[in-house]
């Protein structure tokens, strides 16, 4: 795949670790937890919020890209939709 030095180079900076079994799925579509993930990664982005005892999206709640996805939301990169965050 054309992509497939790129994804490698990505992989190797600690930005994205391919579907959850270390496969890559290039021609796949990017959810917006994966992307939450890879944006939180490649800029090392933190939150100082601690959500243990806060959910704001309840289809977010228990979701793998529920840590990401709350930095996101509290440095006001990414906001919900009107059903939901839509991991």
């Amino acid at each position: 795949h054309w992509a497939t030095p790129y994804i490698a180079a990505a992989e190797k900076a600690g930005i994205v670790k391919g579907e959850g079994n270390g496969i890559f799925n290039p021609s796949g579509k990017v959810t917006r937890a994966a992307m939450a993930t890879m944006l939180v990664n490649a800029y090392k982005l933190q939150s100082t919020t601690n959500h243990n005892d806060q959910v704001r999206f309840e289809d977010l709640k228990g979701h793998w890209g529920e840590k990401h996805a709350n930095i996101l939301i509290d440095l006001k990169i990414s906001n919900g939709t009107e059903n939901g965050w839509q991991p």
